[in-house]
């Protein structure tokens, strides 16, 4: 798969690298800012329904199963009747493949090295 260019030409010419900074780092910020603000205010909410007797419950391992069963079924037939749906998955299982590797030694894992440092 080739990668695309995320700057098609501009109208009046090609965009300078000094314009494509700004767009780059506008971008980033705008993508990353919700999920902060998500972060931070469900660490911030989770006492407060504990407070009011709120369990936070994860699905039974079944139904999690069910969803990743019917889920890969779907995407599957998608995949075998559309070229771009095809891309689009085998792009997208190559990323959560090297996510998974990842994983362990991101969030989770600084956090739980952190704990164990802090007792």
């Amino acid at each position: 798969m080739q990668a695309r260019s995320p700057w098609p030409a501009a109208p009046g010419g090609a965009l300078d690298n000094e314009v494509r900074a700004i767009v780059t780092t506008a971008a980033a910020a705008t993508a990353e800012e919700p999920l902060a603000e998500f972060n931070f205010h469900n660490i911030e909410a989770y006492p407060k329904l504990a407070e009011r007797g709120v369990e936070v419950l994860r699905f039974p391992h079944a139904v999690i199963e069910g969803l990743c069963q019917e889920t890969t079924e779907v995407v599957a037939d998608l995949a075998a009747h559309d070229a771009l749906a095809r891309e689009i998955h085998d792009s997208h299982m190559g990323f959560l493949a090297r996510a998974r590797a990842y994983a362990p030694h991101a969030e989770l894992g600084f956090l739980e090295l952190r704990q164990g440092a802090e007792g």
